[in-house]
């Protein structure tokens, strides 16, 4: 009895000992295994954050310390858990990031690019707006820009910083031509057309005024496809009498401006979307809306640009002897940053050939 005793404590203090040993001592190459996982997690969660950096370097050189500081918190994320919702997040805010990046919509030979946007003035944060509003336009890689609700007041000038902006993203330069409509307790609002090839020639003319003066304002712009002619126009806000005045007025002189061989586009906010007297007379006048040709089963609503319902911003192009078809289009700026848009406008472009 005493031996059996003996042998059971014998056996009972075996079988203790090994499972002590077996909770304690580590399964071999286990340790290597979990540090490898830490590691691969925060290393690619490392370039992640680079690569974010690099991108809003180009992009948006003012919110890189934004960037910097979510995605250190996202390692720390990381090194608690698997990282994946983050990684993904990540991704997603690069895409949208590079949805704005100026080699996103490079030209093709044979096409001119053109871009018509709204500013919205010095309205709002014109500082956090500068910072989304510049990468648009340089993305929109256009042959020539038409700008409306171009402001200055005192010392601050939209235009020149904007201009400022795209020359250090694009490192080009810019031919300019700018005309003030209206002036109002020091500030003046008219429009501009911008392009990094030469205006030749440029011109403007009074319109009949509504709720404040507004001009036309022309130019002949030497393209890789030859000269074109662009018309900008900023059309009146309230008055459909005005505004019926005004293009009436306005096409006449942008004709006798292009001639009869010259392509001539017809671009800006004429605030009055498609099935009213400026559309109609726009038509009966031989325009072509580039919008509405190209993508018929699209409203293209531009504005406002939080939530587009109206279509009210246009590229129209003369069907004459130039022989140059629109070939595409697309709206832009629909983006936000930070809860910043560019503009309450959406930017149009068109493509011609």
């Amino acid at each position: 009895m005493k031996r059996a005793r003996l042998v059971a404590s014998i056996l009972a203090c075996m079988l203790a000992v090994a499972c002590v040993t077996d909770v304690v001592a580590p399964t071999p190459g286990s340790p290597a295994r979990d540090l490898g996982v830490d590691a691969e997690v925060l290393t690619a969660s490392d370039a992640a954050a680079d690569q974010d950096v690099a991108v809003d370097d180009a992009a948006e050189p003012g919110d890189v310390d934004d960037d910097e500081t979510r995605d250190l918190t996202a390692d720390a994320q990381d090194a608690a858990g698997d990282g994946s919702g983050d990684e993904d997040e990540d991704a997603t805010v690069d895409e949208d990031s590079a949805t704005d990046a100026p080699a996103d919509l490079p030209s093709t030979p044979g096409e001119v690019r053109v871009l018509t946007m709204n500013l919205q003035g010095l309205e709002g944060d014109w500082d956090a707006r500068l910072e989304v509003l510049a990468p648009v336009v340089a993305a929109a890689n256009a042959d020539v820009m038409a700008f409306q609700e171009v402001v200055n007041r005192g010392d601050d000038d939209n235009l020149d910083d904007l201009l400022a902006r795209l020359r250090s993203l694009t490192g080009r330069e810019f031919d300019v031509a700018r005309a003030a409509a209206s002036e109002t307790a020091g500030t003046t609002e008219g429009l501009a057309i911008v392009t990094p090839h030469e205006i030749v020639e440029a011109a403007d003319e009074l319109l009949p005024t509504g709720l404040v003066a507004r001009r036309i304002l022309m130019a002949r712009v030497e393209t890789p496809l030859g000269a074109i002619a662009i018309a900008n126009l900023h059309l009146d806000p309230l008055g459909p009498a005005t505004r019926r005045d005004q293009i009436a007025t306005a096409l006449p002189s942008a004709r006798s401006f292009a001639g009869d061989r010259e392509a001539l586009v017809v671009v800006g906010d004429l605030n009055e979307p498609p099935g009213g007297d400026v559309y109609a007379i726009c038509l009966g006048s031989g325009l072509l809306d580039v919008w509405g040709s190209l993508r018929a089963d699209d409203l293209g609503a531009t504005s406002p640009s939080d939530a587009p319902t109206r279509r009210i911003d246009y590229i129209w192009m003369w069907e004459n002897r130039s022989g140059r078809l629109p070939v595409d289009t697309l709206l832009v700026g629909d983006t936000a940053v930070d809860g910043v848009l560019a503009s309450d406008h959406l930017g149009v472009i068109g493509v011609l050939r």
